[in-house]
Protein backbone atom coordinates (compact mmCIF):
# COMPACT_ATOMS: atom_id res chain seq x y z
CA UNK A 1 0.00 0.00 0.00
CA UNK A 2 3.52 2.30 0.08
CA UNK A 3 1.70 2.59 -3.83
CA UNK A 4 -0.38 5.60 -2.41
CA UNK A 5 1.85 7.84 -1.05
CA UNK A 6 4.06 6.82 -4.37
CA UNK A 7 0.92 7.40 -6.80
CA UNK A 8 0.42 10.81 -5.23
CA UNK A 9 3.17 12.36 -6.50
CA UNK A 10 2.99 10.61 -9.68
CA UNK A 11 1.00 11.22 -13.16
CA UNK A 12 -2.20 10.33 -12.37
CA UNK A 13 -5.20 11.93 -12.02
CA UNK A 14 -8.40 10.37 -10.65
CA UNK A 15 -12.18 10.88 -11.28
CA UNK A 16 -13.32 11.82 -8.00
CA UNK A 17 -16.53 9.86 -6.47
CA UNK A 18 -19.74 11.28 -5.30
CA UNK A 19 -19.70 13.38 -2.14
CA UNK A 20 -20.20 11.28 1.11
CA UNK A 21 -23.02 13.80 1.44
CA UNK A 22 -24.96 11.23 -1.18
CA UNK A 23 -25.63 8.35 1.34
CA UNK A 24 -22.33 6.73 0.81
CA UNK A 25 -23.44 5.46 -2.92
CA UNK A 26 -22.25 7.02 -5.89
CA UNK A 27 -24.48 7.36 -8.55
CA UNK A 28 -24.17 4.63 -10.82
CA UNK A 29 -22.88 4.52 -14.02
CA UNK A 30 -21.46 1.32 -16.78
CA UNK A 31 -18.51 -0.69 -15.00
CA UNK A 32 -15.79 -0.37 -17.82
CA UNK A 33 -15.60 -3.95 -19.45
CA UNK A 34 -12.91 -6.42 -18.30
CA UNK A 35 -10.55 -7.83 -20.47
CA UNK A 36 -10.46 -11.46 -21.01
CA UNK A 37 -6.94 -12.09 -22.42
CA UNK A 38 -3.58 -10.37 -23.32
CA UNK A 39 -0.48 -9.68 -21.47
CA UNK A 40 -1.19 -10.01 -17.83
CA UNK A 41 -5.11 -10.46 -17.89
CA UNK A 42 -6.89 -13.62 -16.79
CA UNK A 43 -10.26 -15.01 -17.86
CA UNK A 44 -12.79 -14.52 -15.14
CA UNK A 45 -12.18 -16.84 -12.23
CA UNK A 46 -15.11 -19.69 -12.05
CA UNK A 47 -16.60 -20.98 -8.81
CA UNK A 48 -14.53 -23.25 -6.39
CA UNK A 49 -11.25 -21.89 -8.35
CA UNK A 50 -8.61 -21.78 -6.39
CA UNK A 51 -7.02 -17.89 -5.44
CA UNK A 52 -5.76 -16.85 -8.70
CA UNK A 53 -1.90 -15.34 -8.70
CA UNK A 54 0.26 -13.58 -11.37
CA UNK A 55 4.32 -13.52 -11.61
CA UNK A 56 6.91 -16.12 -10.98
CA UNK A 57 6.90 -19.32 -9.24
CA UNK A 58 9.72 -19.86 -6.45
CA UNK A 59 10.55 -17.51 -3.65
CA UNK A 60 13.12 -14.80 -3.47
CA UNK A 61 16.26 -15.14 -1.09
CA UNK A 62 14.95 -15.32 2.32
CA UNK A 63 11.45 -16.86 1.20
CA UNK A 64 9.12 -13.88 0.26
CA UNK A 65 6.86 -15.96 -2.68
CA UNK A 66 7.66 -13.94 -6.28
CA UNK A 67 3.49 -14.35 -6.98
CA UNK A 68 1.22 -12.00 -6.40
CA UNK A 69 -2.52 -11.81 -6.17
CA UNK A 70 -4.23 -11.64 -9.65
CA UNK A 71 -5.50 -8.10 -9.20
CA UNK A 72 -7.61 -8.36 -12.15
CA UNK A 73 -9.48 -11.23 -11.19
CA UNK A 74 -10.39 -9.66 -8.12
CA UNK A 75 -12.14 -6.78 -9.77
CA UNK A 76 -13.99 -9.66 -11.97
CA UNK A 77 -15.28 -10.75 -8.84
CA UNK A 78 -16.43 -7.54 -7.50
CA UNK A 79 -18.10 -6.35 -10.87
CA UNK A 80 -19.85 -9.75 -10.79
CA UNK A 81 -20.77 -9.27 -7.74
CA UNK A 82 -19.58 -12.75 -6.13
CA UNK A 83 -19.36 -12.05 -2.63
CA UNK A 84 -18.80 -15.17 -1.51
CA UNK A 85 -15.74 -15.86 -3.71
CA UNK A 86 -14.31 -12.60 -3.27
CA UNK A 87 -14.75 -13.23 0.86
CA UNK A 88 -13.34 -17.00 0.15
CA UNK A 89 -10.45 -15.66 -2.20
CA UNK A 90 -9.02 -12.46 0.29
CA UNK A 91 -9.61 -14.97 3.61
CA UNK A 92 -7.22 -17.07 1.73
CA UNK A 93 -4.25 -14.36 0.75
CA UNK A 94 -5.15 -12.54 4.48
CA UNK A 95 -4.77 -16.33 6.23
CA UNK A 96 -1.43 -16.97 4.23
CA UNK A 97 0.03 -13.56 5.62
CA UNK A 98 -1.08 -14.74 9.64
CA UNK A 99 1.05 -18.07 9.25
CA UNK A 100 3.47 -16.48 7.51
CA UNK A 101 4.55 -12.88 7.30
CA UNK A 102 6.72 -13.16 4.23
CA UNK A 103 3.20 -13.41 2.26
CA UNK A 104 2.85 -10.00 3.12
CA UNK A 105 2.45 -8.92 0.03
CA UNK A 106 -0.56 -11.22 -0.54
CA UNK A 107 -2.50 -9.39 2.43
CA UNK A 108 -1.27 -6.38 1.26
CA UNK A 109 -1.96 -6.86 -2.90
CA UNK A 110 -5.06 -7.84 -2.73
CA UNK A 111 -6.70 -5.05 -0.91
CA UNK A 112 -4.91 -2.77 -3.14
CA UNK A 113 -7.05 -3.47 -5.32
CA UNK A 114 -10.01 -1.54 -4.87
CA UNK A 115 -7.61 1.41 -4.28
CA UNK A 116 -9.35 3.17 -7.07
CA UNK A 117 -11.71 5.91 -6.91
CA UNK A 118 -14.33 4.83 -9.70
CA UNK A 119 -17.45 5.71 -9.01
CA UNK A 120 -19.38 2.66 -9.79
CA UNK A 121 -17.51 0.30 -7.39
CA UNK A 122 -19.74 2.28 -4.40
CA UNK A 123 -22.69 0.61 -5.01
CA UNK A 124 -21.19 -3.06 -5.71
CA UNK A 125 -18.98 -2.48 -2.35
CA UNK A 126 -22.27 -1.32 -0.52
CA UNK A 127 -24.05 -4.10 -1.51
CA UNK A 128 -21.03 -6.74 -0.50
CA UNK A 129 -21.21 -5.19 2.56
CA UNK A 130 -24.98 -5.05 3.34
CA UNK A 131 -24.84 -9.34 2.12
CA UNK A 132 -21.71 -9.94 4.60
CA UNK A 133 -21.61 -7.53 7.03
CA UNK A 134 -19.60 -9.57 9.47
CA UNK A 135 -16.88 -9.89 6.61
CA UNK A 136 -13.93 -8.10 7.58
CA UNK A 137 -12.93 -8.28 3.94
CA UNK A 138 -15.92 -5.95 2.49
CA UNK A 139 -16.01 -3.49 5.18
CA UNK A 140 -11.98 -3.08 4.52
CA UNK A 141 -12.55 -2.85 0.77
CA UNK A 142 -14.90 -0.70 0.93
CA UNK A 143 -12.67 1.58 3.75
CA UNK A 144 -9.63 1.33 0.96
CA UNK A 145 -11.97 2.44 -1.97
CA UNK A 146 -13.09 5.40 0.39
CA UNK A 147 -9.83 6.32 0.81
CA UNK A 148 -8.81 6.29 -2.22
CA UNK A 149 -12.07 8.83 -2.95
CA UNK A 150 -10.59 11.17 -0.64
CA UNK A 151 -6.99 11.34 -2.47
CA UNK A 152 -8.92 11.85 -5.65
CA UNK A 153 -10.71 14.49 -4.17
CA UNK A 154 -7.54 16.27 -2.90
CA UNK A 155 -6.43 16.27 -5.91
CA UNK A 156 -2.08 15.85 -6.11
CA UNK A 157 -0.79 19.26 -6.15
CA UNK A 158 0.80 20.57 -2.67
CA UNK A 159 -1.21 21.59 0.05
CA UNK A 160 -0.60 25.11 -0.81
CA UNK A 161 -2.19 24.65 -4.33
CA UNK A 162 -5.34 22.89 -3.28
CA UNK A 163 -8.13 24.52 -2.17
CA UNK A 164 -10.40 24.23 1.13
CA UNK A 165 -12.84 22.81 -0.67
CA UNK A 166 -11.13 19.89 -1.90
CA UNK A 167 -9.32 19.18 1.10
CA UNK A 168 -12.93 19.63 2.85
CA UNK A 169 -14.15 16.65 0.36
CA UNK A 170 -10.92 14.26 0.96
CA UNK A 171 -12.04 14.97 4.82
CA UNK A 172 -15.29 13.82 4.78
CA UNK A 173 -13.94 10.53 2.43
CA UNK A 174 -11.64 10.41 4.77
CA UNK A 175 -14.01 10.48 7.94
CA UNK A 176 -15.97 7.42 6.46
CA UNK A 177 -12.94 5.57 4.99
CA UNK A 178 -11.54 5.49 8.70
CA UNK A 179 -14.48 4.15 10.02
CA UNK A 180 -14.55 1.03 7.88
CA UNK A 181 -10.74 0.54 8.87
CA UNK A 182 -11.45 0.49 12.15
CA UNK A 183 -14.33 -1.39 12.22
CA UNK A 184 -12.43 -3.58 10.08
CA UNK A 185 -9.14 -3.82 12.50
CA UNK A 186 -12.28 -4.53 15.22
CA UNK A 187 -13.39 -7.69 13.33
CA UNK A 188 -9.84 -8.87 12.44
CA UNK A 189 -6.88 -7.27 14.23
CA UNK A 190 -4.41 -8.28 12.12
CA UNK A 191 -6.30 -6.93 8.88
CA UNK A 192 -2.36 -5.36 7.83
CA UNK A 193 -3.90 -4.10 5.04
CA UNK A 194 -6.92 -1.86 7.08
CA UNK A 195 -3.77 -0.65 9.66
CA UNK A 196 -2.01 0.38 6.59
CA UNK A 197 -4.91 2.30 5.09
CA UNK A 198 -5.21 4.28 8.20
CA UNK A 199 -1.50 5.26 8.36
CA UNK A 200 -2.01 6.86 4.71
CA UNK A 201 -5.30 8.62 6.19
CA UNK A 202 -2.99 9.59 8.79
CA UNK A 203 -0.21 11.01 6.44
CA UNK A 204 -2.62 13.34 4.43
CA UNK A 205 -4.78 14.32 7.19
CA UNK A 206 -3.44 13.69 10.71
CA UNK A 207 -0.50 14.65 13.45
CA UNK A 208 2.25 13.15 14.33
CA UNK A 209 1.41 11.72 17.41
CA UNK A 210 -1.69 10.38 14.97
CA UNK A 211 0.82 8.89 12.56
CA UNK A 212 3.27 7.43 15.15
CA UNK A 213 0.24 5.72 16.99
CA UNK A 214 -1.08 4.38 13.84
CA UNK A 215 2.52 3.04 12.81
CA UNK A 216 2.50 1.63 16.36
CA UNK A 217 -0.72 -0.32 16.05
CA UNK A 218 0.45 -2.00 12.36
CA UNK A 219 3.89 -2.41 13.94
CA UNK A 220 2.15 -4.43 17.03
CA UNK A 221 0.31 -6.93 14.27
CA UNK A 222 3.56 -7.68 12.40
CA UNK A 223 6.93 -6.22 13.89
CA UNK A 224 9.06 -7.76 10.69
CA UNK A 225 6.66 -6.49 7.81
CA UNK A 226 8.19 -4.49 5.18
CA UNK A 227 5.19 -1.77 4.07
CA UNK A 228 4.31 -0.49 7.35
CA UNK A 229 7.99 0.58 8.01
CA UNK A 230 7.90 1.85 4.28
CA UNK A 231 4.83 4.28 5.09
CA UNK A 232 5.97 5.56 7.92
CA UNK A 233 9.38 6.38 6.17
CA UNK A 234 7.63 8.16 3.39
CA UNK A 235 5.51 10.23 6.37
CA UNK A 236 8.79 11.13 7.44
CA UNK A 237 10.05 12.61 4.57
CA UNK A 238 10.99 16.62 4.41
CA UNK A 239 7.97 17.43 2.18
CA UNK A 240 5.78 15.78 5.22
CA UNK A 241 7.32 17.67 7.82
CA UNK A 242 10.29 15.22 8.61
CA UNK A 243 13.52 14.79 7.52
CA UNK A 244 16.42 12.69 6.40
CA UNK A 245 17.84 12.39 9.75
CA UNK A 246 14.66 11.41 10.86
CA UNK A 247 14.51 8.88 8.16
CA UNK A 248 17.96 7.58 8.90
CA UNK A 249 17.71 7.31 12.29
CA UNK A 250 14.18 4.93 11.74
CA UNK A 251 16.24 2.92 9.57
CA UNK A 252 18.54 2.31 11.88
CA UNK A 253 16.15 1.46 14.44
CA UNK A 254 14.98 -1.03 12.16
CA UNK A 255 18.43 -2.83 11.51
CA UNK A 256 17.65 -5.06 14.45
CA UNK A 257 14.41 -6.52 12.65
CA UNK A 258 16.58 -7.15 9.34
CA UNK A 259 17.11 -10.61 10.68
CA UNK A 260 14.12 -11.77 10.42
CA UNK A 261 12.86 -10.54 7.30
CA UNK A 262 15.95 -9.62 4.94
CA UNK A 263 13.57 -7.00 2.42
CA UNK A 264 13.92 -4.66 5.74
CA UNK A 265 16.92 -3.81 4.49
CA UNK A 266 15.47 -2.14 1.37
CA UNK A 267 14.55 0.88 4.20
CA UNK A 268 17.44 3.22 3.43
CA UNK A 269 16.73 3.23 -0.33
CA UNK A 270 14.13 5.70 0.53
CA UNK A 271 15.43 8.66 2.07
CA UNK A 272 17.55 8.73 -1.21
CA UNK A 273 14.45 7.79 -3.46
CA UNK A 274 13.02 10.80 -2.28
CA UNK A 275 16.25 13.13 -2.92
CA UNK A 276 15.33 11.38 -6.60
CA UNK A 277 12.14 12.29 -6.83
CA UNK A 278 12.71 15.72 -5.77
CA UNK A 279 15.78 16.18 -7.88
CA UNK A 280 14.03 14.99 -11.16
CA UNK A 281 11.32 17.33 -10.62
CA UNK A 282 13.68 20.51 -10.49
CA UNK A 283 15.34 18.62 -13.60
CA UNK A 284 18.55 17.88 -11.95
CA UNK A 285 18.94 14.66 -13.85
CA UNK A 286 22.26 13.78 -13.29
CA UNK A 287 22.09 14.06 -9.41
CA UNK A 288 18.49 12.61 -9.45
CA UNK A 289 20.09 9.41 -10.79
CA UNK A 290 22.85 8.98 -8.64
CA UNK A 291 20.36 9.00 -5.85
CA UNK A 292 17.73 6.43 -7.64
CA UNK A 293 20.85 4.64 -8.04
CA UNK A 294 21.69 4.80 -4.35
CA UNK A 295 18.20 4.05 -3.61
CA UNK A 296 18.10 0.78 -5.92
CA UNK A 297 21.61 -0.51 -4.07
CA UNK A 298 19.63 -1.25 -1.44
CA UNK A 299 16.98 -3.44 -2.86
CA UNK A 300 14.77 -3.81 -6.27
CA UNK A 301 11.58 -2.33 -5.02
CA UNK A 302 9.42 -2.20 -7.77
CA UNK A 303 9.02 1.73 -6.98
CA UNK A 304 12.60 2.41 -6.80
CA UNK A 305 13.14 0.91 -10.31
CA UNK A 306 10.05 2.46 -11.85
CA UNK A 307 10.94 5.99 -10.50
CA UNK A 308 14.53 5.10 -11.94
CA UNK A 309 13.21 3.91 -15.47
CA UNK A 310 10.20 6.98 -15.69
CA UNK A 311 13.94 9.36 -15.27
CA UNK A 312 15.66 7.41 -18.45
CA UNK A 313 12.80 7.62 -20.24
CA UNK A 314 12.51 11.10 -20.33
CA UNK A 315 15.99 11.29 -20.49
CA UNK A 316 16.04 9.41 -23.58
CA UNK A 317 17.91 6.73 -22.18
CA UNK A 318 15.22 4.00 -23.58
CA UNK A 319 17.09 0.61 -23.19
CA UNK A 320 17.93 1.09 -19.75
CA UNK A 321 14.37 2.66 -18.61
CA UNK A 322 12.73 -0.65 -20.31
CA UNK A 323 14.91 -2.79 -18.51
CA UNK A 324 14.10 -0.98 -14.93
CA UNK A 325 10.43 -0.86 -16.29
CA UNK A 326 10.81 -4.68 -17.24
CA UNK A 327 12.13 -5.58 -13.47
CA UNK A 328 9.55 -3.60 -11.81
CA UNK A 329 6.94 -5.43 -13.71
CA UNK A 330 8.60 -9.06 -12.91
CA UNK A 331 8.28 -8.53 -9.41
CA UNK A 332 5.27 -7.22 -9.48
CA UNK A 333 2.77 -7.54 -12.69
CA UNK A 334 -0.16 -5.48 -11.51
CA UNK A 335 1.71 -2.45 -10.60
CA UNK A 336 -0.16 0.15 -12.19
CA UNK A 337 2.50 2.92 -12.11
CA UNK A 338 4.82 0.56 -13.79
CA UNK A 339 2.97 -0.45 -16.54
CA UNK A 340 1.41 2.74 -17.02
CA UNK A 341 5.56 4.36 -17.58
CA UNK A 342 6.02 1.41 -19.56
CA UNK A 343 2.91 1.73 -21.94
CA UNK A 344 4.03 5.43 -22.43
CA UNK A 345 7.55 4.45 -23.24
CA UNK A 346 6.88 1.34 -25.71
CA UNK A 347 4.13 3.43 -27.40
CA UNK A 348 6.62 6.45 -28.11
CA UNK A 349 9.56 3.92 -29.28
CA UNK A 350 7.43 2.09 -32.27
CA UNK A 351 6.06 -0.92 -30.06
CA UNK A 352 2.50 -0.39 -30.53
CA UNK A 353 1.75 -4.02 -29.47
CA UNK A 354 3.33 -4.07 -26.18
CA UNK A 355 2.29 -0.42 -25.34
CA UNK A 356 -1.36 -1.74 -26.32
CA UNK A 357 -0.71 -4.92 -23.93
CA UNK A 358 0.51 -2.72 -20.99
CA UNK A 359 -2.36 -0.21 -21.56
CA UNK A 360 -5.31 -2.48 -21.58
CA UNK A 361 -3.96 -3.80 -18.07
CA UNK A 362 -3.71 -0.55 -16.88
CA UNK A 363 -6.58 0.78 -17.76
CA UNK A 364 -8.58 -2.13 -16.40
CA UNK A 365 -6.97 -1.68 -13.04
CA UNK A 366 -7.66 1.83 -12.88
CA UNK A 367 -9.96 3.01 -15.22
CA UNK A 368 -11.05 6.45 -13.77
CA UNK A 369 -6.98 7.94 -14.97
CA UNK A 370 -7.67 10.66 -17.40
CA UNK A 371 -4.84 10.17 -19.19
CA UNK A 372 -5.18 6.64 -19.79
CA UNK A 373 -8.95 6.98 -20.98
CA UNK A 374 -7.55 9.20 -23.75
CA UNK A 375 -4.81 7.09 -24.44
CA UNK A 376 -7.00 3.55 -24.78
CA UNK A 377 -9.46 5.63 -27.43
CA UNK A 378 -6.49 6.85 -29.39
CA UNK A 379 -4.89 3.06 -29.68
CA UNK A 380 -7.95 1.56 -30.27
CA UNK A 381 -7.98 3.94 -33.56
CA UNK A 382 -4.25 3.31 -33.87
CA UNK A 383 -4.48 -0.29 -33.79
CA UNK A 384 -7.44 -0.38 -36.33
CA UNK A 385 -5.88 1.44 -38.75
CA UNK A 386 -2.51 -0.49 -38.56
CA UNK A 387 -4.52 -3.76 -38.87
CA UNK A 388 -6.31 -2.94 -42.05
CA UNK A 389 -2.99 -1.77 -43.53
CA UNK A 390 -1.56 -5.40 -43.13
CA UNK A 391 -5.02 -6.94 -43.90
CA UNK A 392 -5.50 -4.86 -46.88
CA UNK A 393 -1.76 -6.19 -47.96
CA UNK A 394 -2.41 -9.46 -47.73
CA UNK A 395 -0.43 -9.74 -44.10
CA UNK A 396 -3.64 -11.30 -42.53
CA UNK A 397 -2.01 -13.17 -40.21
CA UNK A 398 0.04 -10.19 -38.74
CA UNK A 399 -3.17 -8.31 -38.94
CA UNK A 400 -4.81 -10.27 -36.47
CA UNK A 401 -2.62 -9.58 -33.05
CA UNK A 402 -3.90 -5.68 -33.90
CA UNK A 403 -7.28 -6.47 -34.15
CA UNK A 404 -7.29 -8.35 -31.01
CA UNK A 405 -5.69 -6.05 -28.58
CA UNK A 406 -8.11 -3.36 -30.24
CA UNK A 407 -11.34 -5.64 -29.47
CA UNK A 408 -9.92 -6.19 -25.97
CA UNK A 409 -9.84 -2.51 -25.60
CA UNK A 410 -13.16 -1.98 -26.63
CA UNK A 411 -15.39 -5.25 -26.58
CA UNK A 412 -18.46 -3.39 -27.73
CA UNK A 413 -16.76 -2.30 -30.86
CA UNK A 414 -19.06 -3.99 -34.00
CA UNK A 415 -16.95 -2.47 -36.55
CA UNK A 416 -14.01 -4.20 -34.78
CA UNK A 417 -15.53 -7.78 -34.55
CA UNK A 418 -16.59 -7.25 -38.48
CA UNK A 419 -12.82 -6.47 -39.15
CA UNK A 420 -11.93 -9.77 -37.18
CA UNK A 421 -14.13 -12.05 -39.00
CA UNK A 422 -13.28 -10.84 -42.61
CA UNK A 423 -9.77 -10.81 -41.66
CA UNK A 424 -9.67 -14.49 -40.16
CA UNK A 425 -12.22 -15.53 -43.54
CA UNK A 426 -9.33 -14.10 -45.55
CA UNK A 427 -6.60 -16.55 -43.57
CA UNK A 428 -9.62 -19.20 -44.38
CA UNK A 429 -11.38 -22.05 -42.60
CA UNK A 430 -10.04 -24.34 -44.06
CA UNK A 431 -6.00 -23.45 -43.01
CA UNK A 432 -7.81 -21.91 -39.71
CA UNK A 433 -8.93 -25.78 -38.95
CA UNK A 434 -5.69 -27.37 -39.92
CA UNK A 435 -4.37 -25.01 -37.46
CA UNK A 436 -6.61 -25.59 -34.56
CA UNK A 437 -5.79 -29.29 -35.47
CA UNK A 438 -2.38 -28.99 -34.41
CA UNK A 439 -3.43 -26.70 -31.47
CA UNK A 440 -6.52 -28.06 -30.42
CA UNK A 441 -6.56 -26.52 -26.70
CA UNK A 442 -5.47 -23.20 -28.19
CA UNK A 443 -7.84 -20.77 -27.58
CA UNK A 444 -6.99 -17.54 -29.96
CA UNK A 445 -6.95 -20.24 -32.78
CA UNK A 446 -10.64 -21.01 -32.23
CA UNK A 447 -11.40 -17.97 -32.18
CA UNK A 448 -10.01 -17.15 -35.59
CA UNK A 449 -11.61 -20.04 -36.92
CA UNK A 450 -14.85 -19.16 -35.34
CA UNK A 451 -14.77 -15.84 -36.88
CA UNK A 452 -13.94 -17.23 -40.23
CA UNK A 453 -16.82 -19.58 -40.31
CA UNK A 454 -19.04 -17.08 -38.84
CA UNK A 455 -18.30 -14.94 -41.95
CA UNK A 456 -20.03 -17.40 -44.41
CA UNK A 457 -22.95 -17.77 -41.44
CA UNK A 458 -21.39 -21.74 -40.78
CA UNK A 459 -22.73 -21.22 -37.43
CA UNK A 460 -22.96 -25.43 -37.19
CA UNK A 461 -19.41 -25.47 -37.85
CA UNK A 462 -18.72 -22.83 -35.26
CA UNK A 463 -20.79 -25.08 -32.46
CA UNK A 464 -19.23 -27.76 -33.40
CA UNK A 465 -15.15 -26.39 -33.07
CA UNK A 466 -16.76 -25.11 -29.59
CA UNK A 467 -17.87 -28.75 -28.44
CA UNK A 468 -14.63 -30.09 -29.13
CA UNK A 469 -12.71 -27.66 -27.22
CA UNK A 470 -15.03 -27.35 -24.42
CA UNK A 471 -14.53 -30.85 -23.86
CA UNK A 472 -11.03 -30.15 -23.22
CA UNK A 473 -11.26 -26.87 -21.38
CA UNK A 474 -14.55 -27.26 -19.90
CA UNK A 475 -14.26 -24.15 -17.57
CA UNK A 476 -13.56 -21.72 -20.17
CA UNK A 477 -16.24 -19.22 -19.70
CA UNK A 478 -14.77 -17.19 -23.00
CA UNK A 479 -15.46 -20.20 -24.62
CA UNK A 480 -19.44 -20.98 -23.20
CA UNK A 481 -19.66 -16.97 -24.17
CA UNK A 482 -18.58 -17.68 -27.73
CA UNK A 483 -20.61 -20.82 -28.49
CA UNK A 484 -23.62 -19.36 -26.93
CA UNK A 485 -23.77 -16.62 -29.63
CA UNK A 486 -22.94 -19.17 -32.35
CA UNK A 487 -26.17 -21.03 -31.19
CA UNK A 488 -28.51 -17.62 -31.04
CA UNK A 489 -26.98 -17.02 -34.89
CA UNK A 490 -28.01 -20.63 -35.34
CA UNK A 491 -31.69 -20.32 -33.78
CA UNK A 492 -30.83 -22.22 -31.05
CA UNK A 493 -31.65 -19.55 -29.10
CA UNK A 494 -32.87 -21.35 -25.65
CA UNK A 495 -29.12 -23.38 -26.02
CA UNK A 496 -27.19 -20.10 -26.61
CA UNK A 497 -28.91 -18.27 -23.47
CA UNK A 498 -27.61 -21.47 -21.61
CA UNK A 499 -24.14 -21.08 -22.67
CA UNK A 500 -24.62 -17.31 -21.68
CA UNK A 501 -25.65 -17.74 -18.26
CA UNK A 502 -23.09 -20.41 -17.67
CA UNK A 503 -20.28 -18.44 -19.14
CA UNK A 504 -21.50 -15.33 -16.46
CA UNK A 505 -21.69 -18.38 -13.93
CA UNK A 506 -17.81 -18.92 -14.82
CA UNK A 507 -16.93 -15.07 -14.49
CA UNK A 508 -17.39 -13.46 -18.26
CA UNK A 509 -18.17 -10.33 -17.59
CA UNK A 510 -19.04 -9.82 -20.97
CA UNK A 511 -21.66 -12.38 -20.59
CA UNK A 512 -22.87 -11.25 -17.78
CA UNK A 513 -24.09 -7.87 -19.58
CA UNK A 514 -24.84 -9.85 -22.64
CA UNK A 515 -27.57 -12.06 -20.93
CA UNK A 516 -30.25 -9.66 -19.83
CA UNK A 517 -30.72 -8.64 -23.28
CA UNK A 518 -30.71 -12.11 -24.77
CA UNK A 519 -33.24 -12.93 -22.06
CA UNK A 520 -35.25 -10.59 -22.72
CA UNK A 521 -35.35 -11.26 -26.48
CA UNK A 522 -36.25 -15.03 -25.48
CA UNK A 523 -39.28 -14.42 -23.80
CA UNK A 524 -42.66 -14.63 -25.76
Amino acid sequence: MIMRLGRFFGLFAALACAPPAESGAPANRRAPPMPSNGAGLAPGPGPGHEPMFVGEDGTYVGGEPKQRPDRVAILTLLRLRRFADLDRWLGFYQQEFEEDPRKENWAVDSFDTFEVAEPSLGVTLDAWVSAAPESFSAVLARGTWRMACGLAARGTDVAAKTSEAQMKAMEDHFDIAEADLERAIAMHPKAIAAHLGLMTIATFAGGDAQRRARFAAALAQCTTCYQSRAARLIALTPRWGGSYSAMDAFVAESKSSVAGNPKLGRLGGFAPLDRCRTWAKQGEVPRALAACDEAIAFGQDPAFLETRGRILRDAGRIDEARADLDLALRISPHAIRARTSRYFLRRDNDDLLGAAEDLAVAHTLDPTDADLSKSRLWMIEKLRYEGDLLAKAGKNDDAVRYFELASLLAPDDQDLRKRQAWNAAEIGPEQLARRVAAAPENYDLRLLLDHALAKSRRFGEVVTSWDDYLARKPEDARAYRERGGAKWQAGQREAGVADTERACELGSVDACRDLPTMQARLAP
